[in-house]
């Protein structure tokens, strides 16, 4: 299903990815162009560990705002 989602965005966001990569296959990247602003902002999908709940992979960021989970079925937002 993680897949699934990130297959989705990158098919909405074509139009706007500068780059693409894949490390490892644990995190996905992209680059994309905002042209409203003319910058450029990242977005990482990061697998987790299949043993590792939410809460400690969202508290593992230093940032209050990256701390956003998705589980395939319902969006997860803690701050």
């Amino acid at each position: 299903m993680f897949n699934n989602a990130i297959e989705r965005f990158k098919w909405k966001a074509y139009p706007r990815v500068l780059e693409e990569k894949n490390i490892h296959r644990k995190v996905i990247v992209f680059i994309l162009w905002i042209e409203n602003n003319r910058s450029k902002i990242r977005i990482q999908f990061i697998f987790g560990r299949i043993n590792a709940n939410i809460p400690f992979i969202l508290y593992t960021f230093d940032l209050d705002i990256v701390q956003v989970g998705y589980d395939g079925k319902n969006r997860l937002i803690r701050m």
